[in-house]
């Protein structure tokens, strides 16, 4: 039922998106016929899961596939990391003391799963040749704040017992980018080794949803700053959204690693990022920030539809190769 009411959204929306830009031209300047119709059916699609029970919307999403080619190259495993459930993608001729890379994945700390986010972490692991840790975390509102950030940590911690720092990344997309950063500063201020970098996509990272462009990106992307303010209340159920591991924009971000932060121009947290990027420098980061024209939420994600998806994995992989590259352990 599931799959057919999806068919129905994409056919009616391909239709829709097709007779608009005939009349009107593109609803963003640079979007492609493609994009457009993508960022339309999450629309569409987003829309709609924000305004039901969360458990019920869980139980109906599925996994993502892995195309077959992709799934010939890699080993996928169920695991425990410190307790937590986990799925670990292996590229072939992969050895220990290779890269490595803890996953948080996104969902406003509401939603997902390392299954739904198969296909994302299976490109990541293949583009660029490293182990990937894709980590169940508990989820709000069943979980509240800070349950995500104590899994996150004691995951990290596990993975140092695994792999050197220096061949260590963090990643997440979203609030998993949010939470990958939370993560770094708890380790921090446990006193425990940085790793060699984190990868952001579209990190949430203000839960006080004060950026503008959560309201004037609206037209185009599935997040807006309803949806957002919904999440951020299943999630902190009262907590002080100004606290740093809720909203790790606000922290002091000295002495945390080189960072990735890919967002795009069309995206709800677009603003956020941007002035997360500018921060983290002021701080002493070495951040290398990536801005896509037109891009929504996540776009790496969309790698399976969308070319642009697919650049964004090949830029994270050299950013995590040339990175390794630099590390003093590196053979």
């Amino acid at each position: 039922m599931q799959v057919l009411k999806m068919a129905w959204v994409i056919a009616w929306v391909t239709l829709s998106v097709t007779l608009r830009r005939l009349l009107k031209g593109p609803r963003h300047p640079v979007w492609t016929w493609r994009a457009e119709v993508v960022a339309r059916v999450m629309r569409a699609q987003s829309h709609r899961d924000t305004h039901d029970d969360p458990a019920r919307v869980r139980a109906m999403m599925l996994d993502a596939p892995i195309p077959r080619q992709l799934a010939r190259a890699l080993t996928l495993e169920e695991i425990q990391l410190a307790g937590l459930p986990t799925s670990r993608f292996t590229p072939a001729g992969w050895s220990h003391g290779g890269a490595t890379i803890l996953y948080l994945h996104g969902g406003g700390y509401v939603f997902c799963s390392p299954g739904t986010h198969r296909d994302l972490v299976a490109r990541l692991a293949h583009a660029a040749d490293a182990r990937c840790l894709s980590l169940d975390y508990r989820l709000a509102p069943e979980h509240p704040f800070p349950a995500a950030v104590d899994d996150g940590l004691a995951a990290y911690k596990a993975a140092l017992d695994a792999s050197p720092p220096e061949r260590l990344i963090i990643a997440g997309d979203s609030a998993g980018g949010g939470l990958a950063l939370a993560t770094l500063l708890r380790a921090r201020a446990a006193g425990l080794p940085m790793p060699a970098a984190a990868v952001l996509m579209s990190p949430w990272v203000d839960l006080t949803v004060s950026g503008h462009s959560a309201l004037s990106n609206a037209p185009f992307c599935f997040l807006n700053k309803a949806i957002l303010d919904r999440y951020t209340l299943h999630y902190l159920q009262g907590h002080d959204p100004l606290d740093p591991l809720a909203s790790p924009i606000r922290a002091d971000l000295t002495g945390l690693p080189p960072m990735m932060i890919l967002t795009g121009d069309a995206e709800a947290l677009y603003s956020e990022d941007v002035d997360l990027a500018r921060r983290a420098q002021e701080h002493g980061v070495d951040v290398d920030l990536v801005v896509a024209p037109g891009m929504i939420h996540a776009w790496p994600a969309l790698a399976p539809v969308l070319p642009e998806g697919r650049a964004a994995i090949e830029r994270i992989a050299s950013f995590i190769k040339s990175t390794l590259a630099r590390s003093p352990s590196h053979a």
